[in-house]
């Protein structure tokens, strides 16, 4: 399910925990818009949403707590 990229974290947290989500899936966004620190936030709040990829792009530096999956090492090795 496709999400606003101006939620802010505990919109995004309703949103999975409305929809059941397991995954998500966000891009890093970049210093002025940081999309993927914001959805890391929201995920970290829910119970439900276990696994978190980030799309990396070369945008935001990574300022936040943890370190999410990254989306190209997870498929680096698929065919």
């Amino acid at each position: 399910m496709p999400l606003n990229v101006l939620l802010k974290a505990r919109e995004v947290a309703y949103h999975l925990t409305d929809s059941d989500a397991k995954a998500y899936f966000a891009f890093e966004g970049t210093a002025e818009l940081p999309i993927g620190q914001t959805a890391w936030e929201g995920v970290q709040a829910t119970e439900g949403c276990t696994e978190f990829f980030l799309i990396e792009g070369g945008g935001a530096p990574w300022a936040g707590h943890g370190t999410p999956e990254s989306y190209a090492a997870v498929v680096t090795d698929q065919p």
